[in-house]
């Protein structure tokens, strides 16, 4: 399942290396519907000062905005139709390189995780919290960006056979 996003564990929050915290986030779109969705927030626990090996160079090459207003410039000039796209869910599509990454989801969205995965209640600790191991890149983890530029770059490059423009690094 495409968002099948993390695991629960018997973890407590005094053991693992790398334990994150999470919130909840919502915001309306223009079109009025509310976009919510929860994201990793900072490392926390004992090793919170470290840095983490995700495994993979976190780097995730972004668009210049200068190219992207030339690009509608010239489609503007010659009268082409351009197109924005949007992938829903796109970080929860790319698996972590490794696993491990365990994030502390609280009360609320535990709650709400139990509710749609009764199963998992034997995991919710006594203040509500639910420790869970990331499987997906999931929003907030370091890589996510990077993983999913790399998947997407894989599908149109190498699958679909388009070239990246030089400008583009």
């Amino acid at each position: 399942d495409d968002y099948e996003v993390f695991v629960p564990t018997h973890l407590n929050e005094d053991e693992g290396d790398d334990l994150y915290g999470s919130r909840a986030m919502m915001t309306q779109k223009l079109d009025g519907t509310i976009k919510s969705r929860v994201v990793v927030s900072v490392k926390i626990g004992q090793n919170r000062d470290q840095k983490t090996d995700f495994g993979i160079n976190s780097y995730a090459p972004t668009l210049d905005i200068k190219l992207l207003f030339m690009m509608y410039a010239i489609a503007a000039q010659h009268d082409l139709e351009s197109v924005i796209w949007d992938v829903k869910g796109a970080y929860f599509k790319t698996l972590m390189e490794r696993n491990g990454k365990n994030v502390k989801l609280k009360r609320e969205v535990a709650d709400e995780v139990v509710k749609s995965k009764p199963e998992w209640a034997k995991y919710q600790k006594a203040d509500g919290t639910m420790i869970v191991e990331c499987i997906k890149a999931w929003y907030g983890t370091e890589p996510a960006a990077a993983l999913w530029n790399r998947d997407i770059h894989t599908c149109i490059v190498d699958d679909c056979g388009y070239k990246q423009h030089s400008l583009v690094k």
